[in-house]
């Protein structure tokens, strides 16, 4: 039996004493209907993300701080911690709700290969869901064990030491109550030297984000089956990995965590790398009632950026938002952390939706033309669909 040994931490401190009144009552109201479930017989289960890790060969003094985790024996004994540079890490991201019995028995996998077939399933069934806060988790990976314990949101987000080699590994997370899931892992070794970050929406699936109405219909009311992806995307990630041995996928959007599930059948379906998704959490903060996604997607190429400092990365995005701007910024303050720029181009129908306009926004434009200038020299494509973007690429000799 595995015991609770030292601090358990959800990585997910907040910056303020006390939160927005928003915040607060989403918190009362998430403790609340778990209570009520739980007294209906309802139990833990988890629904596994895709996790990401460094092996103990990559070096970085910028490595997450493993001080507040402790090894655990099956025997629940206390094992020496591993310290500084002498171990690498990898970082769990699932999340623990309440359903009934037979769904708690339902083994969910995160596992590259193991991917559920898209079904006839609306979307709205992603959203109607019930967190479980503060339950502890067991999380076994490479042969340790961790406890673990989900946030007020029910999340888990946790860095742990792990001596996981380069490559695909496995993760498997059990609650108390017989809730289990295996998590596919992705641990990057000091031969990886190019990645790919690819934004989701608009870029690969064809969602009309931002655009309020169809946003909506696409989000809660089609079917998982009826989705399309923007052609040749696919096919394109596909190509830029072939030219290196290792070549990591991921996947950062704004979109909710609820959509993890769905673009994993998604992806598989349509033949898109696996990779971990860097999603946010819809929802009021500890600071006000909307996230910044702007915010959420810079932060993410930063830590990106400090957890593999010898990695480039190809960015891929679309002009219907903020990807130009991101993309840019983070190259002049970057730029030897990219190898590329590729940005979809959307087209008249889905420019007028998404922002009003026919065309890229003023500041995508004001972007797109500074990001190539002598301050930053980084190679800088566009294109309406992944096909385009692969003959620009060659065309500047990003894509053999």
């Amino acid at each position: 039996m595995v015991v609770s040994v030292g601090p358990i931490s959800s990585g997910r401190r907040q910056p303020t004493s006390k939160p927005y009144w928003a915040r607060r009552a989403e918190v009362r109201i998430v403790r609340w209907s778990s209570h009520v479930f739980r007294r209906l017989g309802w139990r833990e289960r988890i629904e596994p993300f895709v996790g990401y890790g460094a092996a103990p060969d990559v070096v970085s003094k910028t490595s997450p701080d493993h001080a507040q985790y402790r090894r655990v024996s099956e025997q629940g004994e206390v094992l020496p911690a591993w310290e500084g540079q002498d171990a690498g890490w990898v970082r769990v991201l699932a999340r623990v709700m309440l359903s009934p019995k037979r769904r708690v028995l339902l083994r969910r996998t995160s596992v590259p290969g193991r991917a559920e077939a898209l079904r006839a399933m609306r979307g709205w069934r992603n959203f109607f869901t019930v967190q479980a806060p503060g339950v502890t988790v067991t999380v076994e990976v490479a042969g340790h064990r961790y406890l673990v314990r989900s946030d007020p949101g029910g999340y888990i987000d946790v860095v742990i030491p792990s001596r996981a080699e380069a490559g695909w590994h496995e993760a498997v997370m059990t609650t108390a109550h017989g809730g289990q899931a295996t998590l596919g892992v992705r641990v990057l070794g000091s031969g990886t030297s190019v990645g790919l970050v690819s934004d989701i929406d608009d870029t690969a699936i064809v969602t009309s984000l931002p655009r309020p109405l169809l946003a909506i219909w696409n989000s809660f009311i089609l079917h998982e089956d009826a989705r399309t992806a923007v052609p040749g995307m696919a096919r394109l990630y596909r190509q830029l990995g072939s030219h290196h041995e290792d070549f990591p996928v991921f996947y950062l959007s704004t979109g909710a965590w609820n959509v993890v599930p769905t673009m994993l059948r998604f992806f598989a379906h349509h033949g898109f790398p696996h990779g971990p998704m860097l999603m946010t959490d819809f929802g009021p903060t500890n600071t006000g009632i909307f996230r910044s996604g702007r915010e959420h997607k810079e932060r993410s190429l930063r830590r990106l950026a400090q957890d593999f400092p010898a990695v480039k990365w190809y960015l891929v995005g679309d002009d219907g938002q903020h990807d130009p701007v991101i993309y840019r910024d983070f190259a002049t303050e970057l730029p030897q952390h990219v190898a590329a720029i590729a940005i979809r181009q959307l087209t008249f129908s889905e420019a007028v939706l998404a922002h009003g306009l026919p065309t890229a926004t003023y500041a995508n434009k004001a972007a797109e033309e500074s990001v190539e200038s002598p301050a930053v020299e980084t190679v800088f494509v566009v294109g309406p669909d992944g096909d385009a973007l692969a003959r620009a690429m060659r065309e500047r000799g990003v894509l053999g």
